[in-house]
């Protein structure tokens, strides 16, 4: 649905490349556990025998729950400000990047953030190698990824840059593979961080885990092509230039034939609410309700993860691309699943409960794709990084603000309720499924004509 266009031969040669952005990333599954100890020893003052209690395998004792439970309350408070400072400056460069990155490239805003990330987890080996050391430490590993761009410069640069090397018809499903390489990235932090951190402890984890993400970044800078043409190399200053915020603003709300602007509006909200609002709580919630140890959780997300993955796979593959299903439609989908999903949880008493609710919810990871898809669709290829920049920046300030609530709400409810957080989940995602329904009526009503966005982008709205 975008505007049609002639590819060059440098676009066809770009496009050739089937080594792209859908290298995995490494990821870690140990902070939470290390926070939890640092906190019980550190500022609980608990002995270092009854903490490590905290991190054994199978059922606690009372008093080992009575502990866990006064760690894991001041653990949330400190993940929630963890996320909200590292949250808060990327947010503020993704209102320069979009713009930044159609004049000086795609590959930076994927090498910083990494580059970021990198220096983090060294930074997190020296945290967890300090015993004695006050878990409110833990906040500065969150700067050097936060000054570099964080996931808001990362997700900007991924995208655009599918978007530069994809044609209309293959876009969702090369998204959706790159939402299923990170997803697999995943798979391998999860499943392998339990098994390390009782094979060679949490340092040496951790160690791995930061070689990971130093290579994510080698390769990016010296094996990923740039994907479009850039004619001189940009500096930081002009980065901080304001007309790249009024360009970004100006793509994003002008108005578009055919209710285009509606449309846009309404999938945007989709997308930017479509996020994982309890992901830093899972851990803590399963370990509470049904005293999980990490090695419990840990093959839980694997199977989770696979599930996704294979609900992309199947969803994308075969319910769209076979069956020719409506983009809406799978997403609505998606939407419903994870709504049973949510109820599953908050009322889950015993293991079988999460696998069941997890099973239901086997294309919860299409919705992000699909939005991200129909979006770049909507507008002409000159405004699909600024698009992808708002994108960025609502991903990232949604669950900075879903922090607040979420974890203060997690506490509140710990003893009496701790479900109330996927109650509160399943109700945004009912919202959803009606903003939806509008985006569907008016895309019925009027069809949009993709070929008029370049001449009549101030037409209706």
């Amino acid at each position: 649905m975008e505007t049609e266009y002639k590819e060059s031969p440098y676009q066809k040669l770009r496009r050739s490349y089937r080594l792209t952005m859908e290298v995995p990333l490494l990821l870690g599954g140990i902070t939470t556990n290390i926070l939890l100890y640092t906190a019980c020893i550190n500022t609980l003052n608990y002995t270092e025998h009854e903490c490590e209690l905290l991190l054994a395998s199978g059922p606690k004792s009372n008093e080992t729950m009575v502990i866990e439970n006064e760690a894991q309350q001041q653990v949330s408070i400190i993940t929630m400000i963890h996320s909200l400072s590292g949250a808060i400056v990327p947010a503020v460069l993704s209102l320069f990047l979009g713009a930044w990155s159609d004049k000086y490239g795609r590959k930076p805003l994927v090498a910083w953030p990494l580059l970021g990330i990198s220096v983090s987890s060294y930074l997190m080996i020296v945290f967890a190698a300090i015993k004695s050391i006050n878990p409110w430490w833990y906040l500065i590993t969150a700067i050097p990824f936060s000054l570099t761009g964080g996931f808001c410069a990362l997700i900007t640069g991924a995208l655009s840059y599918m978007a530069d090397i994809t044609t209309e018809k293959e876009r969702t499903f090369r998204i959706s593979l790159l939402e299923a390489g990170l997803l697999t990235g995943t798979i391998f932090g999860t499943l392998g961080s339990p098994y390390l951190l009782d094979l060679i402890g949490g340092v040496p984890s951790l160690v791995i885990v930061a070689v990971g993400y130093t290579f994510g970044y080698v390769f990016t800078v010296l094996w990923i092509p740039e994907s479009i043409q850039v004619t001189e190399k940009g500096s930081l200053s002009s980065l901080f230039d304001v007309s790249l915020v009024k360009d970004m603003v100006k793509s994003c709300i002008k108005k578009r034939p055919n209710k285009g602007r509606r449309i846009f509006i309404l999938l945007t909200v989709c997308c930017t609410f479509s996020v994982p609002y309890t992901s830093g709580l899972d851990y803590l919630y399963t370990r509470n309700k049904l005293q999980w140890s990490l090695e419990t959780f840990s093959i839980f997300m694997v199977v989770t993860t696979l599930l996704s993955v294979v609900g992309l796979i199947v969803g994308v593959g075969v319910l769209q691309k076979k069956l020719k299903i409506n983009d809406l439609w799978l997403t609505m989908l998606s939407h419903a699943s994870s709504i049973v999903d949510f109820i599953i949880k908050a009322f889950a008493t015993v293991t079988w409960h999460m696998y069941f609710g997890t099973s239901i919810s086997l294309f919860r990871a299409l919705s992000q794709p699909i939005l991200r898809s129909m979006l770049s669709k909507l507008m002409p290829i000159e405004d699909m990084a600024k698009i992808f920049s708002l994108l960025s920046i609502s991903n990232v300030a949604v669950p900075m603000v879903a922090a607040v609530i979420f974890n203060p709400l997690y506490y509140a409810t710990l003893n009496d309720f701790p479900g109330a957080i996927y109650m509160v989940c399943a109700g945004m995602y009912v919202f959803m499924i009606v903003l939806l329904c509008f985006a569907r009526h008016y895309m019925q009503k009027y069809p949009y004509e993709p070929e008029k966005v370049a001449k009549y982008g101030t037409n209706s709205c």
